[in-house]
Order: C-alpha cells, then sequence, then structure tokens
C-alpha cells in the first residue's frame, strides 16, 4: 500500500467559517491573508492553510511557553493539553468542513456502494446463461458464438456502465 505525499489541493470557504471552526475572530483570519499567512483569493480564504498556520502558532507559542522557567510543571502540561486539545479539535472541524463540501465520504458509505455494485454486477453475470441459452442453441460455428458473446457481454457491461452513472448523478443531487 503506498501513502499519496502530494499536498491535498486548497479547500476555501468563508471568513467566518474560519473564524467559527478555529475559535479567532474575522478580524484575524483576514488579518492572516493581508499578510499572507493563509491563502486566500476571489472565492474564499484557504481553510487548510489557515488550519496549518493556526497550528504552526500554536506550536511556537508552546516551545516559548516550554522555555518559561517561572511557570510550574502543572501550568506547563495544563497549556500543552489544550494546545493539543486546540489542534486536535481544529482537525477535527476541518474534516467536517470537509465532509459538509462534499470532499470526505464516510467508508460505510462507500462499503454501501461497492456492495451495491457487486450485486449488480452479480445479477447481471447470473442472467446471461438464461439470457442467452435459447440464442445460442442454434449456433454451431465457434467463431459466430464467440462473436455473438462478446456482442452481448459488452452489451451488459454498458448496461451496467449507465446504471452506475445514473446511481451516481442520483445520489450527487441528493
Amino acid at each position: 500500500m503506498s501513502i499519496n505525499t502530494e499536498p491535498k489541493p486548497e479547500i476555501y470557504t468563508t471568513q467566518k467559517d474560519i473564524a467559527e471552526l478555529l475559535g479567532i475572530s474575522i478580524k484575524t483570519v483576514q488579518r492572516w491573508a493581508k499578510k499572507q499567512l493563509i491563502q486566500s483569493n476571489n472565492t474564499g480564504f484557504g481553510l487548510r492553510s489557515s488550519v496549518a498556520y493556526f497550528i504552526s502558532n500554536l506550536k511556537a507559542q508552546l516551545e516559548e511557553f516550554k522555555k518559561k522557567p517561572q511557570e510550574t510543571a502543572e501550568d506547563k502540561r495544563l497549556y500543552i493539553a489544550k494546545c493539543r486539545l486546540t489542534e486536535a479539535e481544529a482537525g477535527i472541524k476541518e474534516l467536517d468542513l470537509e465532509v459538509k463540501k462534499g470532499q470526505l465520504i464516510a467508508l460505510s458509505e462507500v462499503l454501501e456502494d461497492i456492495e451495491s455494485s457487486n450485486t449488480k454486477v452479480k445479477v447481471k453475470l447470473e442472467a446471461i446463461p438464461s439470457r442467452l441459452a435459447l440464442e445460442l442453441s442454434g449456433m454451431s460455428d465457434p467463431s459466430e458464438i464467440e462473436e455473438f458473446l462478446s456482442e452481448r457481454i459488452q452489451e451488459i457491461l454498458e448496461e451496467l456502465s449507465s446504471e452506475f452513472i445514473d446511481d451516481d448523478e442520483s445520489d450527487q443531487s441528493t
């Protein structure tokens, strides 16, 4: 199994969404965009770059906090825990937004679609003998039989293909 290391494409959303997801003000999002710390364009503000900058900023604050000798060990542990919690929450919110935008699909939905597709293929394949038996019974030339079977199998594959396309279109409209 290979791991895709290519960067994921940026997800653009409103500055309000980013502010709410990260628990910061809209002015902060605007300031980050103005300083080019996050991506922005005419379609919105970059969610991935915002989360990445937010997390890197938290990590920098955490490192600074670790260096402070006047803080107690318990204060440091609490601050580290809060930073980890904030980072985890930001990741969850990013995933939630990807789900809302249709860029992330639940594994159960994928498995359900695969099972449905497999069932359709199985039904079509199991129907071949009874569907073609009568027509094949009158043929004796092997090349004629081969051509006939190839044509019918191609028809079945096209039927399946159009069914899958119709299913995808109906899924996207709901």
